[in-house]
């Protein structure tokens, strides 16, 4: 299988000096996905030297092209899964903030129980007892998004079913 040239694992200055001279001339409603396609591939599949890479990257996408929705959301989404998995829980927030407020002013939902749990998550995590009713708030409005005919949501309803059980704990105690 042949990688496209904005899924590239590795960065250097040849690839650096590729991927911009073929985005240069990539249809303009395109630019900001091939953007961010690449900054999520160094960032979840690459060397952990290529964050910096993948953050200005990403940066790109939010400056270049802030009315590219999906893509600016996305690239939130993706900084804040990655923060959260390095506990680097501030930083995470962050993203996932600017994801619930943007989800709840549109009716086009992006990630929208990712973002819930992520920052579920990290409330729980952060034991922010201040925050313990948001967290439950942010749970009980995903009940019903497991149907059970969907088998692939299993994982992501075992993470739900353990953090809603961890507040549970935190709450009693």
């Amino acid at each position: 299988m042949t990688q496209d040239w904005f899924e590239q694992t590795t960065w250097n200055p040849e690839i650096e000096s590729m991927f911009f001279a073929k985005l240069s001339k990539a249809r303009e409603w395109n630019k900001s996905r091939y953007l961010r396609i690449q900054a999520a591939t160094l960032l979840f599949h690459g060397s952990p030297d290529y964050f910096p890479v993948a953050l200005m990257l990403f940066n790109k996408v939010f400056n270049d092209y802030p009315d590219k929705e999906w893509d600016v959301m996305f690239s939130h989404s993706y900084l804040a899964d990655f923060y959260l998995e390095k506990g680097q829980y501030d930083d995470a927030r962050k993203h996932y903030n600017i994801l619930y407020e943007y989800n709840e002013k549109s009716i086009e939902k992006k990630d929208s129980d990712t973002c819930k749990m992520g920052i579920a998550e990290i409330i729980i995590k952060q034991k922010r007892e201040n925050e313990y009713a948001f967290a439950q708030k942010l749970l009980e409005s995903m009940t019903h998004s497991f149907p059970q005919q969907f088998a692939f949501l299993l994982p992501i309803k075992k993470r739900w079913e353990s953090l809603v059980e961890q507040l549970k704990t935190l709450q009693q105690s």
